[in-house]
């Protein structure tokens, strides 16, 4: 069979990929089989590309040729991938089904064998599950990251974190292993972080020596001036470096974390608490940075947490800890650049409000800083003032980010995302349908955009 006959009329290129790029013909995934659209079709609708990537051309040409095919080999499943992937993260079903936005009886057919269950309902929970809804079910295809399952359910047993906390970093987990892919397959990033290949195992004496190395020579690697601001750390982190940042809700004590799924490595950024500020969120995002481009995977351990209290910190025992924090701020605020600043103002409460404005950190971080780079009394910190709110809308406009859909999509799921998702629907690269599911949202509210 030709690939213009697996892919249609009107379809054209060199190979696969070309022909699946130019066509028009659409696949219908459901919980057992892939088939041709039909106007009947309830299961998840894919363009020839989704279809090709997900399954593999030799697959497409028997659909083609007998209008549809299993794709289900061992009768258990998709059952036998989710109540295990359940199990491993110690969800109960409650808490799974409320994060899906299913029912409890949807969960327990799911993991029922046998059970004929709506393949959107199987996505829900396979998105929640930080597993790929596109393959799942296939023979030891959509298993899941193992080391990320694992290490948060450590986290619960050790932390006794709730439900919700497992529920959302596998969610955001999920948006990180989705976005990167997008990001790739659009080209949509200069994606540095390549250039940190060989990372920093290096925690001995003088810690933040060691961090506020590391964050001028990151600086010189990403060619920023050795004064100037980072006007925006979102950007810089998702467009230039190719790290996805999700913001999503966690409980105030947490300030974010760094996931690894698989290849892919990402910022779960908490809006809620102290994090609320923009100030607090770049040094957030900063510090978990110093995470990702400088800690060996084993420092990482897919999953590592950090908390509100510890951000900023000096005189910090966890030495990883204390470097990501010297990291963070040096790397908003080169210690070059507050030399400059003291010497030129003489007063101490002048210089951190000068500091605070010009790099957009906290006055308070700003006045720590002050008087650890120029070795100044630190008594003065404590009569800090805070930063006015004109400096915090100030970078609140900075770091305003692209969200073609605002408020109609969760947190998790929009800026960024929303943005390569969009692009990916008008590249033919994946359906209304899919970005309707991605996205969470009604397709119907999507349509207007095209």
């Amino acid at each position: 069979m030709t690939l213009e006959e697996i892919f249609g009329e009107g379809s054209l290129g060199d190979d696969a990929a070309a022909h699946a790029a130019t066509s028009a013909r659409i696949f219908v995934r459901s919980q057992m089989q892939l088939a041709l659209d039909s106007e009947g079709a309830t299961g998840r609708r894919l363009t020839a590309r989704e279809a090709l990537d997900a399954y593999g051309l030799a697959l497409l040409e028997t659909v083609v040729e007998e209008g549809g095919v299993g794709v289900i080999t061992d009768a258990d499943e998709p059952a036998k991938t989710l109540s295990e992937r359940r199990r491993t993260l110690r969800l109960s079903k409650r808490e799974l089904a409320q994060a899906a936005q299913v029912s409890v009886d949807d969960v327990t057919n799911a993991e029922t064998p046998g059970e004929v269950v709506p393949f959107r309902t199987i996505e829900r929970l396979a998105q929640a599950l930080a597993l790929d809804e596109r393959t799942i079910g296939l023979a030891g295809v959509a298993q899941g990251d193992h080391a990320l399952g694992t290490r948060l359910r450590e986290l619960r047993n050790a932390d006794d974190r709730q439900g919700d906390f497992i529920t959302t970093v596998t969610d955001a987990a999920w948006v990180v292993a989705r976005q990167s892919e997008l990001s790739r397959v659009l080209g949509a990033d200069r994606d540095m972080k390549s250039a940190f290949g060989r990372k920093n195992s290096q925690y001995g004496t003088q810690i933040w020596k060691q961090g506020y190395s590391l964050a001028e020579r990151t600086r010189e690697m990403l060619g920023l001036e050795a004064r100037a601001p980072i006007e925006s750390i979102y950007k810089l982190a998702q467009d230039t470096l190719g790290i996805p940042v999700i913001d999503t809700g966690l409980s105030a004590d947490i300030a974010g974390a760094t996931v690894l799924v698989g290849s892919s490595r990402g910022i779960v950024l908490n809006t809620e608490g102290a994090n609320r500020n923009i100030l607090v969120r770049r040094m957030t995002i900063a510090h978990e940075l110093g995470h990702l481009l400088w800690d060996p995977d084993n420092q990482l351990e897919a999953v590592r947490v950090d908390d509100s209290a510890d951000l900023g910190r000096r005189n910090i025992r966890d030495a990883v800890e204390a470097r990501a924090n010297a990291f963070a701020i040096a790397f908003l605020a080169p210690l070059e650049a507050v030399r400059a600043l003291y010497a030129e103002r003489g007063d101490f409460h002048d210089t951190a409000a000068a500091i605070a404005d010009r790099f957009g950190i906290t006055a308070l971080a700003a006045a720590h800083h002050l008087a650890n780079v120029c070795d100044l009394r630190a008594d003065e910190v404590s009569r800090v003032k805070r930063a006015n709110a004109t400096v915090t809308r100030k970078w609140e406009m900075r770091e305003i980010r692209d969200n073609l859909l605002k408020a109609r999509v969760p947190s998790s799921r929009g800026s960024r995302f929303a943005l390569l998702t969009m692009q990916a629907v008008r590249k033919n690269l994946i359906t209304l349908d899919t970005a309707a599911s991605w996205l969470k949202i009604e397709k119907h509210l999507l349509t207007d955009l095209f």
